[in-house]
Order: structure tokens, then sequence, then C-alpha cells
């Protein structure tokens, strides 16, 4: 299993706006991606104005693919509420308790 991590400043007071634009678009977008399992916006508890998209995806090639397809058109959907450009980063899944997984070393 693969990850993508995306971070992201909102601008203030524009947190809802962004969320409703991921719940709403990002998400049924990614659902109908290959590869793709599962997707986690989490904002930060002491940062309201900081959000970490995390997708899984179950190869990397599959995120990968989507990153070069479709996260432009995604980045253009939510740029104008952003500080700047989100910092984007990947992972291999170690270990998932909610999907079971676990890759031997």
């Amino acid at each position: 299993m693969f990850a993508r991590m995306v971070e992201c400043s909102v601008k203030p007071g524009k947190l809802h706006e962004f969320n409703l634009i991921i719940r709403n678009d990002l998400i049924l977008n990614l659902r109908r991606q290959p590869g793709f399992i599962d997707v986690v916006n989490l904002v930060a508890a002491t940062e309201p104005d900081h959000a970490v998209i995390l997708s899984l995806w179950r190869r990397q090639e599959d995120a990968e693919r989507y990153h070069r397809e479709q996260f432009s058109q995604v980045l253009n959907r939510i740029d104008h509420l952003l500080k700047a450009t989100p910092d984007v980063r990947t992972f291999h899944v170690d270990v998932s308790t909610v999907h079971k997984v676990a890759v031997a070393a």
C-alpha cells in the first residue's frame, strides 16, 4: 500500500469552504481513481488553518497516475483558499490496522 500526504496552509476564515470542496469534489473524484483505497482529511487541533489530506492507494503507480493526471485540477479548485502551494509527500505504508496491512521487511 502507498500513501500521499498533502499538507495545506489554508487562508484564515477559509477552512470551512476548503473542507466543503474536499468533501464534495475531491472525495468523489478519488473514488473514481484506479487503486484508490481511502482518504482522511485532518485539521490540526492547535492550528485550525493547517490541514493534511492523507490518501491511501493500492500501489505507488496508482498514486503517481493520480498525481500526474488529476492533482493539478484539484489544486486549481482549492488554490484561492491556500496561503501557499501544498507540500506533497509520499510514503510506503508499513502497517495499517484499519486496512489490516502488514508489509514484511
